[in-house]
Order: structure tokens, then sequence, then C-alpha cells
């Protein structure tokens, strides 16, 4: 077939053959997509021929990038399931999103909250930040304790302390505790009680990290002494089960360091 110069119609793509004609396909779409038109309904009509084909063209070696074609690639990717299993989909495609990975991370979650590869997907495209997206997006559903436990076996203790903040739950702070995160458990604290109204954060840390959560809360008050005093009167308040936090307070207001004799 002679190779399309332009832009083609709806029709055109109806009378080719979708595995034949595959870089006549491919030089249309270019030129479509360069317009700005719409290719959702001509794609998912090719794919109803040669899902296959779809799958070469828009995740193949020879795919193309930059979020028009993202875009594209995500309003079908209910087709490209059914041609590749979601994980090395999602890893193709957020590869080929480049600066718009997170959006196919998002799309991901969406699809499959509960898919113990998003752990990896995110890892790829978060980074340092890995979990963020998709902790939040599940933050409601029941698993979001056993997907916050995932995270912190991965080493995603930012993402993690992000989304306890945010969200003001337990579960990533459970999390934390599981893995011994005690430096975590302390940076966690002190933003949640930097909160306008925090949660009850010293009986959380009892529940999670034992019945005498003292190192992390004199942790947390040392952060707050130091940067949000005003704050350190609601700590006190909830740790009042734990006098080595008061007496530790006194020593701060005295002028000296968390754990040196009076």
């Amino acid at each position: 077939m002679t190779r399309p110069s332009g832009t083609l119609p709806d029709r055109w793509f109806a009378e080719v053959d979708p595995r034949a004609d595959i870089e006549a396909i491919r030089d249309a779409l270019h030129a479509r997509v360069a317009a700005g038109m719409e290719n959702e309904p001509v794609v998912r009509g090719l794919a109803e021929r040669d899902r296959v084909a779809i799958a070469e063209l828009l995740i193949g070696p020879r795919a193309s990038r930059g979020p028009d074609w993202t875009h594209l690639a995500l309003s079908v990717v209910d087709v490209l399931e059914r041609a590749l299993s979601p994980g090395p989909l999602y890893r193709r495609l957020a590869d080929l999103a480049e600066d718009q990975a997170v959006t196919v991370l998002s799309k991901a979650v969406d699809r499959h909250p509960d898919a113990t590869w998003l752990v990896s997907l995110s890892s790829r495209v978060e980074g340092a930040e890995m979990g963020w997206t998709h902790l939040m997006s599940v933050s409601e559903r029941a698993s979001f304790l056993d997907t916050c436990r995932a995270y912190a076996d991965a080493g995603a203790r930012r993402g993690l302390l992000r989304v306890a903040v945010h969200t003001r739950k337990i579960e990533p702070l459970a999390a934390l505790a599981q893995q011994a995160d005690e430096r975590a458990l302390v940076l966690a604290t002190a933003h949640l009680f930097r909160a306008e109204h925090p949660p009850p954060v010293a009986a959380w840390l009892a529940a999670v990290w034992g019945p005498d959560p003292t190192p992390i809360l004199v942790g947390a008050l040392a952060l707050l002494h130091a940067r949000a005093p005003e704050r350190v009167p609601l700590l006190l308040e909830q740790a009042r089960r734990w006098p080595g936090v008061a007496m530790t307070a006194r020593g701060l207001a005295r002028g000296r360091r968390p754990g040196t004799p009076g």
C-alpha cells in the first residue's frame, strides 16, 4: 500500500489490513495525532480485527512517545491488556510516557488497585516518593494496611510519611512500625502534631510500636521544640501516660538535650 499523506478519514482505517498495512497505519496515525484529531474510535476498530497489531503500534519497539500518544494508548488500555499482561504493559507505557509516567501509574492503580506489581511500577515512576499515588488512591479500601506494608517492605519511607500526614490514618504508621523504622515514626509523629487538629497519635503509637512509645514521642518532642514549639503542649497532652516525655520537655525548657541527666 502507498504510504498516506496528510490526514486520512476514519473510513480509510476500515479498509486497511491491520497487520499487512501496519506501517501505513503508523504514518496515518502520526499525521492525525499531530493534527489533534480523535483517534480512539479508529484504533478500537482496528483492534477488533487485530489487537496484536494495535499493541505493536502503541507499545512495540517502534511505538511513539509523548503526551498525545500516551493519551491514545491509555484510552484503549483495555484492548492492550488483552494483548499483554498488565504488569509488563504498564511498565512499558510508563517508559514511553516519560514525564507523563504518573498518568500511567494512576491509570494502573484505577484498574488494578490491589495488584502487587504496582509497588515496582511506583518505584520506577516515583522514585523516592514511591507509594504516594497508589496509597492515596486506596486509602479507603480494606486492603490499605496490606498495601502500606508492601511499600514499607520495599523501603518507601518518604511516601509512607507523606501518606500518613495527608490521610491522618494509622495504617502507614503501623507499616513503618513493622519495619522497626523508629526515625520514620519520629518524623511522622512530629508532622502529625503540626496539623491543626492532630489525630490520637500517641495512642496509635502504643498500638503499633508497643505499650511504651516514649522514644518515639521524645524524638518528636525534640523536633517540635526546635521547629514548632507552640505544638509541644498538644503532644504532652496525649503523652500523659508516659512521664518520661514530660520530663524531657522540662529538660528542653531548661536548655538540656533529650537524654541529658538533670
